[in-house]
């Protein structure tokens, strides 16, 4: 599926040098159960993506169905995004939030939105 490709867990990320401190915290950060988001900022050019990557691939396994990446680079309106997640994760209903909605609800997984 274009835009969506899943995180496994024995797949590293290119090399991240001199983020093991970032990471750690990124890890911990995410494992407390408080935590439902977590933004990751920086300039162009600095591994913000490879990071996302490589963290996703380290608590994949903390979600029963896995950590995935979605590409939104193609949205170009806030109010696409729902329309690209449900279409990402394969669903074609004619009611494409409800759909989302009941997916979401149905699947303990990691988002990864890139861009």
């Amino acid at each position: 599926m274009p835009g969506f490709a899943p995180i496994y867990p024995d797949t590293r990320a290119p090399v991240l040098v001199g983020r093991d401190a970032e990471l750690a915290t990124a890890v911990a950060t995410m494992r407390n159960l408080a935590t439902r988001l977590l933004t990751i900022t920086g300039p162009a050019g600095v591994g913000k993506t490879r990071f996302a990557v490589e963290l996703g691939r380290l608590i994949a396994d903390d979600y029963a169905d896995g950590a995935i990446v979605i590409d939104l680079t193609t949205i170009s309106e806030p109010e696409a995004l729902d329309g690209e997640l449900a279409r990402v994760v394969g669903l074609r209903g004619v009611d494409g939030q409800l759909e989302l909605d009941d997916w979401l609800r149905n699947h303990q997984v990691l988002l990864v939105l890139d861009n």
